[in-house]
C-alpha cells in the first residue's frame, strides 16, 4: 500500500510540475496550495535510521521551487496589466500581476525560506557517520 501511494503522489507531483512550467500563469492561482502540498514531503523526509523515505517526491518538490523561482513569467511582471494564457491568449488583466506578485510573496516569506533552509541544512546535507567514514 504504501508503494502504491508513493507512486500515485510522484504521478500527481509529475504532473503538477508539467502544468507548472506549461502553463505558468494559468497556474499561478494554484501555487500557493500546490507548494504547501510539496513542501510537505521535506518536514521529515527520513526513517528513523535516516534513511531518505521520499526521495523522488524530494527532488520533484526542489525541481517545482527551482521552476517557480526561475519562471521569467513570474519574476519578469511588466506591470503593462496584459497576461498572456496558453489558454486564452492575450487578455488585459491588471489585477493578474498583482495576484501573482502577492502569491509569490506570500509563499516565499520570512518563515518559508528559513523553514527551507533549515530541512536543507539539517535534514537533507547532513552526514551519516558512515558517509563521514566513507570521506576519511
Amino acid at each position: 500500500l504504501r508503494d502504491t501511494l508513493r507512486s500515485m503522489v510522484t504521478c500527481v507531483m509529475g504532473t503538477v510540475i508539467g502544468a507548472q512550467k506549461q502553463h505558468p500563469l494559468d497556474f499561478s492561482r494554484y501555487l500557493g496550495p500546490f507548494v504547501k502540498f510539496f513542501t510537505q514531503t521535506l518536514s521529515e523526509p527520513f526513517d528513523k535510521d535516516r534513511e531518505l523515505i521520499f526521495e523522488k517526491q524530494t527532488v520533484m518538490t526542489v525541481n517545482l521551487l527551482s521552476n517557480v523561482l526561475s519562471c521569467p513569467q513570474y519574476t519578469s511582471l511588466s506591470g503593462s496589466g496584459l497576461v498572456f494564457s496558453a489558454t486564452s491568449g492575450i487578455q488585459a488583466d491588471p489585477q493578474a500581476e498583482n495576484r501573482i506578485r502577492a502569491t509569490l510573496k506570500q509563499i516565499f516569506n520570512n518563515g518559508f525560506v528559513s523553514t527551507l533552509l533549515n530541512v536543507a541544512i539539517y535534514r537533507l546535507l547532513l552526514l551519516k557517520p558512515s558517509d563521514i567514514q566513507e570521506w576519511e
